[in-house]
């Protein structure tokens, strides 16, 4: 999904719509009415709502603010909703892009949630914050999962691996190089022990990667999936665009919002409240009504 491409030079940063929400099904219902698709049609929706987490019908949403439902549509006018191949995504840019299956485990032959959905977030961003983006970008390869085909990158181009499952063999100029797969089954991971990076680590993770690579013709991002955030400074780094973290308009709030959560967390940290918590929790509104199975 995508704003028309005339959006970053025409639209003030007034315009901008923060959407926000206690109820995920209904949350989601609202963004889908914004943009014009059924949310009905969009099956983790209607899954969710069919087990009891939410309503999808607007009238029986509150929906509150200073923009009415009517005025949020009206500013999504023209939004481009779909589902576009990474490849073909980036079809007449300096980018080429070439994508592999993910693992067998993910059942599917392409990461439409993942990696390559992100860097095309990442652009979109860029392209807000930035009108020269697409002018500034230089002539890069950017690869995805199992990729087996030829990468035709000439001297100078820098090659991007990104994510844990992106595995490729074959030359770069005169030079072998084996990408190997990094990838770990999810259910070998633990949400109790999952660690998350604040945004300044990611930005020195980047720039050390970066820095690193600099005179190497390839570079490989970890994660699974590389975030957006990763995407976006690293594509900042190599096109020299601006960077939307310190756009004047965005600085203040930003940094605002990061200090207050690192306060919170911190004083949580003090106090021996662990971020997940083992059981049950309590969602509210979005409990579903769970039925008592009948005694034999």
């Amino acid at each position: 999904m995508k704003w028309p491409p005339d959006f970053a030079a025409s639209t003030p940063f007034d315009m901008k719509l923060i959407v926000m929400g206690n109820n995920q099904v209904a949350f989601d219902s609202v963004c889908c009415a914004i943009i014009g698709v059924e949310a009905r049609t969009v099956e983790h929706i209607r899954l969710a709502s069919e087990r009891g987490f939410g309503t999808m019908d607007l009238s029986k949403i509150q929906i509150t603010g200073d923009v009415t439902l009517d005025q949020a549509r009206t500013r999504a006018k023209g939004f481009e909703v779909g589902l576009v191949r990474v490849e073909k995504y980036f079809e007449g840019s300096a980018i080429t892009a070439y994508a592999g299956p993910p693992p067998d485990g993910e059942r599917t032959d392409y990461c439409w949630g993942g990696c390559p959905g992100a860097i095309e977030e990442a652009i979109e961003i860029l392209r807000v914050y930035d009108k020269e983006c697409d002018k500034k970008m230089p002539r890069m390869h950017i690869v995805f999962g199992a990729y087996e085909g030829p990468i035709d990158a000439k001297p100078g181009e820098k090659v991007v691996f990104i994510g844990d499952c992106a595995t490729w063999q074959g030359k770069l100029g005169e030079k072998t190089v084996s990408i190997e797969s990094l990838y770990r089954d999810r259910s070998t991971r633990d949400p109790y022990t999952a660690k998350h990076s604040d945004i300044y680590a990611k930005m020195g993770n980047v720039l050390g990667k970066l820095a690193k690579s600099r005179n190497e013709s390839h570079l490989r991002l970890e994660g699974c999936p590389v975030s957006v955030a990763e995407q976006v400074l690293a594509l900042v780094q190599l096109a020299g665009t601006k960077n939307p973290y310190f756009a004047p308009t965005e600085m203040v709030g930003f940094n605002r919002a990061y200090l207050s959560w690192r306060a919170v967390t911190a004083f949580k940290r003090l106090k021996g409240e662990a971020y997940q918590r083992q059981g049950a929790s309590e969602r509210g509104n979005a409990m579903p009504v769970m039925k008592a199975a009948d005694a034999e």
